[in-house]
């Protein structure tokens, strides 16, 4: 993702030892030490010279960042000076730092970056920012504190906050005071990700309050979506909408304190710019302009506005790679921003991924999924009635051939699926009835996909247009196609030759998306959420050896990837082999980067993601209930559940299952499919080839879902950890299976209130398995074959969970030293994160907090994982 054309923010460079003959106010190691004489930061944030606190961020050894913003409602002049100064505790009187001609500008929001070098390490330093004014008086901000990172040699104890997803939006940060009251040694908070969201009021999870909602100033800057309705709300789109953003959450007491106190390493995940993001496309806004109402396909404006308003407000360290030379401390690294022009070499990059050191106790490689991420491999307007998989392909990948005599039970229902399918050309045209029986049908068929598109909220030329597009290209349901025309009376006769060939349109077989759960015509269900796994597994195998030829002659080479079939496609298995594009959500560069910082002899390897590597399913069968008695026989049930919980959840699956997989494509469905579940391909080659070793010290960290998992990846090429951590305060992931369940009802026509009202009960411990990668969510079977193994092992999944909380709210504790890892887990109840309990902090946490602890040790060849304080289960 390439910005130009747009003046971003660098960070200024000082030296510690940069002590100018200055006249600033003492130093002072009282942290909640006063900002401009009369005011109080903490009542009354506005009135303060530097409203929004101060942060500081990605610690190195010998050098950290220090960020504030200056009021505009102070500032002087478009550009002016602040000052700045740092210090140890104990030396007040002799800083490290002291300067006074830091430039902010109105360019940049008034913001300020600077890193500050030759600092010693694992060391704790305090500062403050300095504004004088015009009559020479001195205006300070509140007092921060940082830290170092440990010296290269040091094997010392690391200890690290993991957050994610905090909506500001009738929300508190109540997760937070867990670590300001219990840990104030915390070396550092890694954020991974939806630091903000981008909407004031997404009726889909977020509430506003009196309290805690934002109106955009600048709305005709903002996108609208459901204008003129109930639910219209607004989302950002100009530079001023997504700074107005950071700087209402910044307002937060809580969140200044934690800023202030300890430094923050943030990569962003989506919201930062918008939900569900790859590369510089919006996913929402993307249905939007499919329908014809949104702003635009590419929203590179959009994302430029974001990422701006990101490297503005993040203390993050970009001098490593940016172009500052020449402007080591001096004013002018903060305005030689870099202008794009065609030929130049003026882009700007904003690199996201980064890695850090602490000693030889651990190595943190932070990564970025979202930049250079493909979009999500089935694509929201996907046409239902397209064939995802022929005959030929299936025989490859199955193993049994379709057409086969002899074949046993799941193979039969398997081939069940398999429908005729025929080109729109196969249908003649108007001019040759006499010739075609079915040419007479295909205005009918045209008209009612018109309306369909139409009915699905597309204005009447692109409900033509894209009717158009999906029959003239692609194979075609011939079932589907019959579905549009049967209250007609009207069907396609299956005799006509099929392509001009000898064979018939009866003689096709194939599968096409609405089986495997895609059946509305725009849809994020099927292709983001709620995807079956067994057909998504299967749809990424035969996309992934699917392939044309392309050039001449002896220059002839495969063309892997290609989303459907044709008449001319083939497959071959040799495609499994190459990490595809589509599939490649770090990008080649961002990849081998990955790969080269993980050479490392540090004791543990911590890598970043924003979205979690479990794989998440939730299983609508009965089987689940089976499996969940099967685990407690005795009737000793966790969560509260009960025998009438048993019996009404039968019920309801029990009549799911006689409709879901006819509407869903299956009973049992991935949770996010925006996920590394949506890129399995990617996701084994990474963990068998990339994050494994012989050390077994390798461990992820994750965000995004809004809930908690730990995992264990393991296989023949060794162990590998994952822990993903709750939301801050965003809307838990039983919610987002709510909404799931929502669409379920309306696909099926069943009332599901009552599985609404106890999900949260049975969800973790009945409904998400341990094992996702079983037999019962693929296209396996113990007495019969199915799945070819050898192709399977490309994508299985070989997670087990330890642990799945989707509805609590909370922080993750991490220490790190050379002979364990300890992960804590401080979480709380949903229905608290509405209430505020910033002065009763004490309380709410002797009250609330659910403390979990997971231990990983052991030396390299007996490395393992184990529950070592806490319940599984609430």
């Amino acid at each position: 993702m390439i910005v130009s054309r747009r003046k971003f923010l660098r960070t200024l460079v000082v030296g510690a030892g940069s002590v100018a003959a200055m006249q600033l106010m003492g130093c002072t190691s009282d942290s909640d030490s006063s900002t401009t004489p009369g005011t109080d930061p903490h009542t009354d944030p506005l009135a303060s010279y530097f409203p929004h606190g101060v942060a500081s961020g990605d610690p190195k050894p010998n050098s950290i960042i220090l960020w504030t913003r200056l009021s505009e409602k102070y500032a002087e002049a478009a550009d002016v000076n602040v000052g700045l100064v740092v210090w140890e505790a104990g030396k007040e009187d002799s800083p490290t730092v002291a300067v006074d001609n830091l430039l902010v500008s109105s360019d940049d929001d008034y913001c300020l970056r600077v890193k500050v070098e030759g600092l010693d390490s694992y060391t704790t330093y305090y500062y403050k920012f300095i504004y004088t004014n015009n009559d020479g008086v001195q205006n300070t901000s509140r007092q921060g504190r940082t830290k170092t990172a440990l010296a290269t040699s040091s094997n010392a104890k690391v200890k690290f906050a993991l957050a994610s997803c905090q909506d500001f939006i009738g929300r508190y940060y109540n997760s937070y005071l867990t670590l300001l009251q219990d840990h104030d040694d915390t070396d550092f908070i890694l954020f991974i990700g939806d630091f903000i969201y981008e909407t004031t009021g997404d009726p889909s999870f977020q509430d506003s309050t009196d309290d805690r909602k934002i109106e955009f100033t600048d709305r005709d800057g903002a996108i609208t979506i459901n204008g003129g309705e109930k639910s219209e709300y607004q989302a950002a789109q100009s530079l001023d909408n997504y700074r107005e953003i950071y700087k209402t959450y910044r307002n937060d007491e809580i969140l200044q304190e934690v800023l202030a106190k300890f430094p923050i390493i943030d990569i962003w995940d989506d919201h930062e710019f918008t939900d569900d993001a790859w590369q510089m496309y919006s996913t929402y806004d993307e249905l939007a302009t499919l329908k014809g109402k949104g702003t635009g396909d590419k929203a590179i404006d959009r994302c430029t506005n974001a990422m701006k308003a990101f490297i503005e407000y993040v203390p993050f360290d970009d001098s490593e790679w940016a172009d500052t030379s020449g402007h080591e401390n001096s004013i002018a690294a903060g305005k030689n921003m870099i202008e794009g022009t065609i030929g130049g070499s003026g882009e700007y990059h904003p690199r996201i991924h980064r890695s850090f050191d602490f000693g030889n106790t651990m190595k943190l490689v932070a990564t970025d999924y979202r930049s250079f991420r493909p979009d999500h491999p089935i694509a929201e307007d996907t046409f239902p009635g397209h064939i995802m998989a022929i005959e030929a392909e299936l025989n490859e990948v199955m193993g049994f051939e379709m057409s086969a005599s002899g074949l046993k039970g799941d193979q039969k229902k398997f081939v069940k699926n398999c429908v005729s399918y025929c080109l729109w050309s196969d249908l003649g045209s108007e001019d040759d009835e006499e010739q075609n029986p079915n040419a007479h049908l295909k205005s009918s068929i045209y008209g009612q996909l018109v309306k369909r598109y139409i009915e699905a909220g597309f204005e009447p030329s692109l409900a033509q247009d894209n009717a158009e597009k999906a029959l003239s290209n692609g194979l075609l349901s011939v079932p589907y196609l019959d579905g549009l025309i049967s209250h007609l009376g009207l069907t396609i006769d299956r005799s006509v030759s099929f392509d001009r060939s000898s064979i018939t349109i009866g003689d096709t077989q194939g599968i096409p998306f609405v089986t495997m759960g895609k059946s509305s015509l725009v849809t994020s269900f099927g292709t983001r959420y709620a995807a079956s796994p067994k057909w998504y597994e299967l749809y990424t195998l035969l996309r992934a050896g699917r392939y044309t030829e392309e050039g001449i002659g002896g220059n002839k080479k495969k063309v892997f990837g290609t989303s459907m079939p044709t008449n001319k496609t083939e497959w071959d298995a040799s495609g499994l082999d190459q990490l595809q594009d589509w599939q490649n959500a770090w990008g080649e560069g961002q990849q081998t980067w990955v790969e080269e910082e993980l050479m490392t002899e540090a004791k543990w390897r911590f890598v970043a993601n924003s979205v979690s590597n479990a794989a998440m399913v939730v299983d609508l069968s009965t089987e689940s209930i089976d499996r969940f008695l099967e685990t407690y026989p005795n009737g000793d049930y966790p969560n509260g559940i009960t025998d009438g919980h048993i019996e009404a959840a039968q019920t309801i699956l029990g009549a799911l299952g006689l409709v879901l997989p006819s509407v869903m494509g299956d009973d049992k469905l991935l949770i996010s499919i925006d996920q590394w579940d949506g890129l399995p391909l990617a996701r084994k080659y990474l963990q068998e080839n990339v994050y494994k070793n012989e050390n077994n010290n390798t461990i992820l960290l994750s965000g995004d879902i809004h809930s908690s998992w730990v995992a264990e990846h393991n296989s023949d090429a060794g162990k590998l950890f994952e822990f993903t951590g709750a939301s801050i305060s965003s809307a838990s992931a039983s919610g987002l299976i709510e909404g799931i369940i929502e669409s379920i009802e309306e696909g099926t026509g069943q009332d599901l209130t009552e599985l609404k009202n106890f999900i949260i009960d049975v969800l973790d411990p009945m409904l998400v398995p341990d094992q996702p990668g079983g037999a019962s969510y693929s296209f396996q079977d113990d007495d019969e074959t199915m799945m070819k193994p050898e192709l399977r092992e490309y994508i299985e999944n070989n997670t087990n969970l330890h642990h799945k909380n989707t509805s609590e709210h909370g922080i993750v504790i991490i220490e790190a030293s050379s002979e364990k890892v300890e992960t804590n887990y401080y979480t709380y109840k949903p229905e608290f994160v509405t209430e505020c309990h910033y002065d009763n902090a004490a309380a709410f946490i002797e009250d609330n907090i659910n403390h979990r602890q997971f231990r990983i040790s052991g030396d390299a060849a007996n490395r393992q994982m184990e529950l070592t304080k806490g319940q599984r289960y609430n």
